[in-house]
C-alpha cells in the first residue's frame, strides 16, 4: 500500500505492524513519520520509502519495546530519486527478557539526486542478558555531492549516570526509569503536547509490565 503525501507537511504515526506502508513523498513536500512498537511482529516487514521530487523531506523515529519472547523483524529501504532530497531515521529500542530485533536499514542516493542529505541511526539499550539486537545500517550512494552519515549502538545503561542519580536521591528503579524516559522521549519531540502524553502513556504501560532485571 501507497501513501502518497499531496500536504506541505503531514504526520504519520504507526502503533503495529499492520500501520507499516510504503511511502512516497514528491517535491517540496515534508512528512515526520512516528512508529511506537510495543508488541512483537508476527512476520518480518519492509517497508520501503521513495522521495521523489526535488526538496522532499522526510524524518522517521521508530521505537521497539520488547519484552519475553517478542520479536522485531524489520528491514527498510529508503530511495533519494531526485536533487536535495533530505531523510533521517532514527530507531530507538528497549529490549527485555528474551525479546529480539533485527532491523537493516539501507539508503540509496544515485546520481540523480545531488546535494542531497540523509542520516540513518540505530540505537538499542539491552535490559537482560538474554535480549538481542542486530542492526545494520548501510548506504548506497552514486552522487558525489552529499551529506550522508550512519551509526548504529547497543549497550546498556550508564553505570555512572546510575550512581550520579543514586547519589541525588533516586533508587536503582527510579534512576533507570528516568534514563530510559530520556532516552526514548527524544522521539516523541514534534508531536503536540495530546499526543506526547498517548504515546509515552502506551510506551511507559509498556515497560511498567515487567520488572527491570
Amino acid at each position: 500500500m501507497n501513501n502518497n503525501m499531496s500536504q506541505a507537511k503531514q504526520i504519520l504515526i504507526w502503533k503495529n505492524e499492520a500501520d507499516l506502508a510504503d511511502i512516497s513523498v514528491n517535491s517540496d513536500e515534508t512528512l515526520d513519520v512516528l512508529g511506537v512498537f510495543t508488541e512483537g511482529f508476527v512476520d518480518k516487514q519492509k517497508l520501503s520509502v521513495r522521495l521523489n521530487g526535488h526538496d522532499a523531506k522526510l524524518k522517521i523515529s521508530l521505537i521497539f519495546v520488547g519484552n519475553a519472547e517478542e520479536e522485531f523483524d524489520l528491514q527498510t529501504v529508503v530511495e533519494h530519486l531526485d536533487k536535495s532530497s533530505v531523510s533521517d531515521i532514527k530507531v530507538r529500542a528497549v529490549l527485555l527478557g528474551k525479546s529480539s530485533l533485527n532491523f537493516a536499514g539501507k539508503v540509496i542516493i544515485p546520481g540523480t539526486a545531488q546535494r542531497s542529505e540523509t542520516d540513518l541511526r540505530f540505537q538499542t539499550l539491552l535490559l537482560s542478558p538474554y535480549a538481542q539486537a542486530r542492526t545494520i545500517p548501510s548506504l548506497e550512494i552514486i552522487a558525489n555531492d552529499v551529506k550522508a552519515g550512519h551509526s548504529a549502538s547497543v549497550g546498556r545503561l550508564d553505570e555512572e549516570l546510575l550512581f550520579y542519580l543514586q547519589t541525588r536521591g533516586f533508587d536503582k528503579s527510579s534512576a533507570s526509569e528516568l534514563l530510559i524516559e530520556g532516552f526514548l522521549k527524544e522521539a516523541l519531540c514534534d508531536l503536540d503536547d495530546d499526543q506526547q502524553i498517548e504515546q509515552w502513556n502506551i510506551i511507559s504501560h509498556k515497560l511498567a509490565s515487567h520488572t527491570h532485571e
